[in-house]
Formats: C-alpha cells, sequence, structure tokens
C-alpha cells in the first residue's frame, strides 16, 4: 500500500481539481485544502451545523461550505466517495465494484375487510 501524505499523489487523486489548474484559469485558493477537506470532515463526523465549525481549522465557515457546496454540485463528492471506496474494497482483497443484494419475499394477505377483492402485499408488509 501507497504511503497517504498531504502532498502525495494519492491525496490529489481524490480531490476536485483546483481552478487555477482549469483551462478557463483562475486564481490560486488562499486556504489549504486539506485544511477545508478536514473542516468538512468535522462536520460530517460530528453533525453539527456548518456555522460550528472551530475556528482551529483557520477558515471560515463560509468558506468551508462554500467548497462544500460547490463539490457536491459539480459531483466531486460522488467521485471522492465512490474511488475512495473501491480503494478500501481493493486493500482488502474484494472487488471494487461488488455490491451485495438481500432479497426477501413472503407474501401476505390483508383480510376482505380492508379490500373488496383479495389483495396479496409483498413489500412493507
Amino acid at each position: 500500500m501507497t504511503p497517504r501524505t498531504p502532498n502525495g499523489p494519492s491525496s490529489n487523486r481524490c480531490c476536485p481539481s483546483r481552478s487555477c489548474e482549469l483551462p478557463t484559469g483562475g486564481r490560486p485558493e488562499k486556504r489549504p485544502r486539506r485544511k477545508v477537506v478536514d473542516a468538512i470532515r468535522y462536520v460530517n463526523d460530528n453533525g453539527c451545523k456548518w456555522r460550528a465549525v472551530p475556528v482551529d481549522f483557520g477558515i471560515p465557515w463560509r468558506t468551508v461550505y462554500g467548497f462544500f457546496q460547490r463539490w457536491r454540485a459539480s459531483g466531486d463528492l460522488a467521485r471522492i466517495h465512490a474511488e475512495l471506496h473501491q480503494m478500501v474494497r481493493v486493500h482488502d482483497g474484494l472487488n471494487a465494484r461488488a455490491v451485495a443484494v438481500i432479497l426477501d419475499s413472503q407474501p401476505s394477505r390483508v383480510p376482505r375487510r380492508w379490500a373488496r377483492t383479495p389483495v396479496v402485499l409483498t413489500a412493507g408488509k
């Protein structure tokens, strides 16, 4: 397994591209991306409100929320989640795209007083 460093290749692979690196251009980011990601993870882990992001991150909560909104709207968060999920499965020696499906069906009858004709329900018994 390759070591995961903040500036290494494995951290850049799962991050959205910086606006200054896009063909349309843009100014360099003021805030370190690692701190932005850590602040988003903090909100996700603790279930707190965006305004409750600690000042220890050194980033205003509006900036953290702005990054989160942009990444969610562009689909980057879903892509990052999918890539990390695949990396964990491969690390555990499992198929990267395997999906487990559990099917359960047991018909149940509805009493006649509830329906004019006998009805068989198979879901949400």
